[in-house]
């Protein structure tokens, strides 16, 4: 919901956010904020943008009228700036604070796909520290609360390129700049990337300030791979245990994603909170729930835009 009156987003205002050192973001539907429709916030994984949800986040605003979109690039992300360290999920959510500040808006509900996921969690333990009020409910898609340690040991054994412990060195010793979109996909495809995956990540792609006819990463990589490591290393299980008493967390579970083991979903099975934590199943579904089964995901965060 907005605190105040609407607030128009030209082009010149959006270039005045950035100047003012706050996310990146686009209002999906339009570039106005509307006082009378309730606000979710959407954010995307690590090595992501926003504009990776923009079929999801459309569909939501063509479903649901009464709801408007804001999709948000992580610090060091898609056009946002990298800001100063340090970089963490705690400067992540800060992150969105102030972004939620600069737009004069309280979002109603917090979605975040994996990293996002995280953010998202830490974003609401922050407005409660703070004493600002909470989105109703929480989205936490397929991401799961723990660290390293825990929820993601299995990873130790993930040797293909989906994994990102192998995706973020191989990015970083692409040589830059790469002349065109297609050598940037032949180039990690001979690094061992799937071609869907080497074309997904032509999106990271922007001209160089120098040769417009030159390619480098609009996504600040040695940053990313230290945000990385700070996701894998926040628990974020005590927030799970004591959530605020007005808000719902909603996890969802993708059937394949084998990081979900029977001890993780035990642990949920066991939190005091039981009641305002809840864990969704999607079936059919790999890691990337929005591309590998969009519409059962949306039928999930329906609950949530429908109430």
């Amino acid at each position: 919901m907005l605190r105040h009156g609407p607030l128009k987003l030209t082009h010149l205002g959006r270039l005045a956010a950035r100047a003012q050192s706050t996310l990146a973001h686009t209002i999906v539907g339009g570039t106005t904020l509307d006082p009378s429709k309730k606000t979710i916030f959407i954010m995307h994984g690590i090595l992501g943008n926003k504009g990776n949800w923009g079929t999801f986040c459309r569909r939501i605003v063509n479903t649901y009228p009464n709801w408007q979109v804001v999709a948000i690039d992580h610090r060091a992300h898609g056009e946002s700036p990298s800001f100063s360290p340090p970089h963490n999920l705690g400067a992540c959510a800060q992150d969105v604070i102030d972004l939620s500040d600069a737009l004069d808006v309280t979002p109603d509900v917090v979605a975040g796909h994996s990293f996002g996921g995280k953010v998202a969690l830490t974003y609401l333990d922050a407005c409660r520290r703070q004493h600002r009020s909470v989105p109703r409910d929480t989205w936490v898609l397929d991401a799961l609360p723990g660290c390293a340690q825990t929820d993601y040991v299995a990873r130790t054994q993930e040797v293909s390129f989906s994994s990102t412990d192998h995706v973020l060195p191989a990015l970083l010793s692409v040589p830059l700049p790469i002349k065109s979109k297609r050598e940037l996909v032949a180039v990690l495809e001979a690094k061992g990337f799937e071609t869907g995956q080497a074309q997904w990540m032509t999106t990271n792609l922007k001209p160089t300030a120098v040769n417009a006819d030159e390619f480098e990463w609009k996504m600040d990589l040695p940053v990313i791979d230290v945000l990385f490591k700070a996701f894998l290393a926040t628990d974020c299980w005590p927030i799970l245990a004591h959530p605020p008493p007005s808000t719902s967390i909603h996890f969802v579970r993708a059937e394949y994603n084998k990081f979900w083991t029977q001890s993780v979903l035990n642990r949920f099975d066991a939190l005091p909170s039981r009641d305002r934590v809840h864990v969704h199943l999607l079936p059919k579904s790999d890691h990337w729930v929005h591309v590998d089964n969009p519409s059962g995901l949306f039928a999930l965060v329906s609950a949530s835009l429908a109430a």
